[in-house]
């Protein structure tokens, strides 16, 4: 039986307009470039999971790994981002408030099935922020 189960809210409108805003950490630089390229936050079209959100929730879900014991959760909100390069990878993922998160890293590799966001029909580097609540239980 699972100690935590996690809440991944929606993410393709909501992280970008409300994380943007809230997280500055060293997750994110600025300027926010990728190969010298700006990482667009918003963008006209989207990068989209091959396969769907709900798809990618439950691939992301098995990928996390919780080291701590519940007492030891201070805080239930963390962030994951990472950015959709032109070729629909996943590159600069990075966990904020790690403490006792861990990310298999080989699994995060097959998660690099999205389709490129575009911004005026060119595929662009796209910030993906993704917020989760952790509840004990």
């Amino acid at each position: 039986m699972k100690i935590l189960t996690l809440i991944l809210t929606q993410f393709l409108l909501i992280f970008n307009a409300y994380s943007q805003s809230n997280i500055n950490n060293h997750c994110v630089h600025k300027p926010d470039t990728l190969d010298g390229q700006e990482v667009y936050k918003i963008v006209e079209v989207q990068p989209e999971y091959k396969g769907g959100s709900n798809k990618f929730y439950y691939e992301f879900s098995e990928i996390i790994k919780y080291t701590w014991k519940k007492d030891d959760i201070t805080d239930t909100k963390y962030f994951y981002t990472f950015v959709i390069d032109t070729t629909g990878n996943i590159r600069n993922f990075c966990t904020i408030k790690p403490k006792g998160i861990t990310v298999d890293e080989e699994k995060l590799k097959k998660l690099n099935n999205w389709t490129p966001g575009t911004q005026r029909g060119k595929k662009v580097p796209v910030r993906i922020i993704i917020p989760v609540i952790v509840e004990p239980g």
